[in-house]
């Protein structure tokens, strides 16, 4: 048994500390058959992120102006 979580970053007020916004979803899975696998990525919830961690803390914007010099965005791992 799993439970599988998907999120949303909204990234609007990610140049404050705590202006990130998750919005979360869940899903209870029964996983059933005859192959043994080990999963290679789990997190802790809470836990999976500290709010300065690229992706979660970002200067996006100074006076009206994108601010991340055209850097492709840091997603959050």
């Amino acid at each position: 048994h799993y439970l599988l979580r998907q999120e949303l970053l909204a990234l609007h007020s990610v140049y404050s500390n705590m202006g990130a916004q998750f919005y979360q979803s869940y899903a209870q899975l029964s996983v059933s058959g005859s192959v043994n696998c080990v999963l290679s990525h789990t997190v802790s919830i809470p836990g999976a992120y500290k709010q300065n961690d690229p992706g979660i803390l970002l200067q996006t914007w100074v006076a009206s102006v994108p601010a991340n010099g055209r850097k492709q965005y840091p997603i959050p791992s």
